[in-house]
C-alpha cells in the first residue's frame, strides 16, 4: 500500500493496473499458460470506478499456480479473496475514543454547552440523547444541536444538551 494524495489515487491505480498487465500477458506469452484471457479496458476502467468509490479499503488476492514440469504455469484453482481491510487512520472505521468531555450532566431544559475530547472524529456524526427505559413509545430521544464550525479538527466538538420531555 503506497501513501498517496487523493487525487493523485486514481493515476496511481490505472497505471499500477497497465503494469500488472502488461506483466500477465508477458507471463501468457512466455508460458502459454492455461489462464483465462486478460480482461479487456472495459472491465478494467468499471474495476478503477469501483476502487476510486472508496480508497480507504483493500482487500487481498490469493492464487495459486503450479509449475507443469517444463517452465508453464497453470491455475490451480480460481483466486481467493481476502475479507476487505479497513484503513484503520480514516476516523470513518475506526471506534470513537472518546478522552475527556467537560459535563457528565445537566438541566433538564437542556442548553447545558459540553465540550467532548476524541481520538479521531468524523463530521458526519449525530450525537443522539435517549431514554433507555423501554416504554410503548420506544422512549423519548433528542440529538444535541452543533453544526460544522463546533468541530475542532479531529479531536473535539462542543455542543448544547437537548430539553428533556418531562421538565419537572
Amino acid at each position: 500500500i503506497v501513501p498517496t494524495k487523493k487525487e493523485l489515487y486514481v493515476n496511481v491505480l490505472c497505471k499500477k493496473k497497465k503494469e500488472h498487465m502488461r506483466r500477465m500477458s508477458t507471463f501468457i506469452r512466455r508460458n502459454d499458460s492455461s489462464l483465462p484471457d486478460l480482461p479487456n479496458k472495459r472491465s478494467i476502467d468499471r474495476e478503477v470506478k469501483d476502487l476510486k468509490k472508496n480508497i480507504h479499503i483493500a482487500r487481498l488476492k490469493f492464487e495459486a499456480l503450479i509449475d507443469n514440469g517444463s517452465g508453464k504455469y497453470i491455475q490451480l484453482c480460481d483466486p481467493v479473496y481476502s475479507k476487505n481491510i479497513y484503513n484503520s487512520k480514516n476516523p470513518i472505521y475506526s471506534e470513537l475514543e472518546i478522552c475527556g468531555a467537560s459535563h457528565n450532566e445537566g438541566p433538564c431544559t437542556g442548553g447545558q454547552l459540553i465540550f467532548i475530547f476524541t481520538k479521531k472524529l468524523s463530521k458526519n456524526i449525530r450525537i443522539q440523547f435517549f431514554e433507555s427505559i423501554k416504554s410503548p413509545n420506544h422512549g423519548w430521544h433528542r440529538d444535541a444541536d452543533f453544526s460544522r464550525n463546533d468541530f475542532h479538527y479531529q479531536c473535539g466538538i462542543k455542543f448544547r444538551t437537548p430539553p428533556y420531555k418531562n421538565q419537572n
